[in-house]
């Protein structure tokens, strides 16, 4: 058995020097000076303030400190959350499609729940000064235009909830479109983050595993964003935790069934696709439920909600889809697809040979904003390397059952997700017969990501499993925030 001695405590506190603390503090240093060095070359190399990285590197140095405190790590990493996702939410000026999310929020806001169907999408008439205006403080004017809605009217209302809640209190004190924006992202972002902690303090073994996940800078900048994407991701962590402790402490209560009732329900609604996350739930042993026919009915009564929910507003949603480019047809192309799977494994295969590096890289963070800011691409390497090193070091330290029909249900969940995901962008989104899908981005498959790392820790665990190895991860989860501050990095030199 390995074992690495923990730090000794002196009145509560880890000592400041001894002999095991040395790779942090070197760490620390080389990463600090990189980033100032990174900061210099990027920031100040395109006529820019150094001054406005200062806040960025006082909170990287706050929270390589905050891992080292005698507290309990889902607490640090809690903290460590709401810090990183603060700065990227007001670092990013736009992540992709926020501005139609913004102009469907300001939409619900204003009690419109259900978007005017268009042959072109959806409208409706919102004040003119929405959008391009964001950054210079302009109030809202009176006048109103026709705001033609692509993909955002497609959303269920509830993705929206937080930030039209905001923008409605926000409304009554001021005008500033500035504010409203902002307030909506907070409001997304602090709604998301609550969740994410309750993920992280429920999921009985990875936690390292799961807040690495939380802090990769695409997860980040979405969750600091007014995307929808921010609950998806948040809800997803919450039903994979919330399942994983419900199958830990081998019972479940109605207020475990209430929380998976929901969070069930909100995933479905975010968007239809990812209802396959919450169909993680039956993997809880059906014993847990009761006995006979009842139980089954729990588990049935558990995710019906959902499909109902999926149902009807799928059949509003397609409404709104037409044939966005040339080339395109919706309705061939969606029964084509499905009277020749053969064909269609052909082209999801084909697309993931030739775009399956640039889907990681997205997935990652490798490309903020609005995909125009690229980051270092020793970076995406580094955080691979990263999430397989803490994956390896979880299964081998973590107590966890080790089940081969979980792995196959999880692995399953994970190519589920893939092949809805890119059939869904191949229907609405690629021309007829094409042998590529177009419009797949790494970003969508976050919250599947646990699915495809569980069944990879149970299998460690299942061929190694008699090696333990228990160690201070702190190290591991200090590089992925050196990653995040390059991103910063760039992100702020990016719009200078």
């Amino acid at each position: 058995m390995m074992v690495f001695r923990e730090e000794v405590r002196v009145n509560g506190l880890k000592k400041v020097f001894n002999k095991e603390m040395w790779l942090y503090y070197l760490l620390g240093f080389l990463c600090f000076g990189s980033i100032v060095k990174y900061s210099l070359d990027k920031v100040v190399g395109h006529g820019g303030n150094m001054l406005s990285m200062i806040p960025a590197i006082i909170i990287f140095l706050l929270s390589v400190a905050l891992l080292k405190l005698p507290i309990k790590k889902e607490y640090q990493y809690m903290v460590i959350l709401f810090l990183m996702g603060v700065i990227y939410l007001f670092s990013t000026k736009v992540v992709p499609d926020e501005g139609s999310h913004f102009v469907r929020a300001y939409e619900i806001s204003e009690g419109k729940f259900v978007t005017t169907v268009t042959d072109k999408g959806g409208f409706d008439y919102l004040p003119e000064d929405l959008l391009g205006h964001v950054w210079d403080g302009k109030e809202l004017g009176d006048i109103k235009i026709k705001w033609v809605f692509v993909a955002a009217a497609t959303y269920f209302p509830i993705c929206f909830f937080p930030q039209s809640v905001m923008i409605s209190l926000l409304r009554v004190f001021t005008g500033s479109i500035k504010i409203l924006f902002f307030g909506a992202r907070f409001a997304n972002f602090f709604v998301a983050f609550l969740i994410e902690c309750v993920a992280l303090k429920k999921i009985p073994f990875g936690k390292e595993v799961l807040f690495t996940i939380m802090i990769l800078p695409m997860t980040l900048q979405q969750m600091g964003s007014i995307s929808p994407d921010a609950m998806t991701n948040a809800v997803a962590f919450l039903i994979v935790a919330y399942t994983l402790y419900i199958k830990d402490k081998k019972e479940i209560t109605k207020l475990d069934y209430g929380v998976l009732l929901c969070s069930i329900v909100v995933i479905s609604a975010c968007k239809n696709i990812y209802f396959i996350v919450g169909l993680y739930v039956l993997t809880i042993p059906t014993f847990f439920w009761g006995k006979g026919l009842k139980a089954y009915m729990k588990k049935v009564l558990l995710i019906l909600p959902a499909l109902i929910v999926d149902g009807v507003w799928m059949r509003q949603a397609s409404r709104y889809l037409f044939d966005i480019l040339p080339g395109m047809d919706v309705q061939n192309q969606t029964t084509y697809s499905i009277t020749h799977p053969f064909f269609f494994f052909k082209v999801l295969v084909q697309t993931l040979m030739e775009k399956g590096g640039s889907y990681i890289d997205m997935m990652l963070g490798m490309h903020l904003g609005s995909l125009d800011i690229h980051l270092p691409g020793v970076c995406g390497r580094l955080l691979l390397i990263i999430i397989t090193v803490i994956v390896v070091f979880s299964a081998m330290g973590d107590e966890f059952d080790v089940s081969f029909s979980d792995c196959l249900f999880e692995f399953g969940i994970f190519l589920c997700g893939y092949a809805v995901i890119s059939f869904s962008l191949y229907v609405v989104w690629t021309t007829y017969r094409n042998w590529i899908i177009d419009g797949v981005q790494g970003r969508y498959l976050l919250p599947f990501f646990m699915f495809l790392i569980l069944p990879i820790m149970r299998l460690i665990k299942n061929k190694i499993g008699k090696i333990k190895v228990y160690i201070d991860k702190s190290v591991l989860v200090m590089l992925v925030l050196y990653v995040n501050i390059i991103a910063i990095v760039c992100v702020k030199s990016f719009y200078l």
